[in-house]
């Protein structure tokens, strides 16, 4: 079975540069922790929250207490069947969705990590 995640350290701006000179196409999460698991923001929520809920049950709750508000704030809102594009709203103002944010960017995630 092949490995699906690898933890990349960089002791210098140097180093980061030669990791992506040799991880072309790769897909990167910064993180300050290597020792922290990929957990989204959900479900790091869910351990918070008491009661017995499912994460189904939460994701729920979270997407249309978002939606109601929504209209305030937003001028440009997706369709309300576009379940991504509301976690993708949700994620953007900070809200605990599902989604784990990643990008090509190795400086991007560096950036982050910092």
């Amino acid at each position: 079975m092949h490995e699906v995640t690898k933890c990349v350290k960089a002791a210098s701006w140097s180093d980061l540069q030669k990791l992506a000179d040799l991880l072309p196409g790769w897909v990167f999460r910064g993180q300050t922790e290597i020792k922290w698991h990929l957990q989204p923001t959900l479900e790091r929520f869910a351990e918070r929250v008491t009661g017995g809920h499912t994460l189904s049950d939460i994701e729920g709750h979270v997407v249309t207490q978002f939606k109601r508000g929504a209209p305030t704030y937003l001028d440009d809102l997706p369709m309300r069947e576009d379940i991504i594009w509301w976690l993708s709203l949700i994620q953007s103002h900070g809200g605990p969705t599902r989604l784990l944010d990643m990008t090509r960017s190795l400086y991007v995630a560096a950036f982050f990590a910092l």
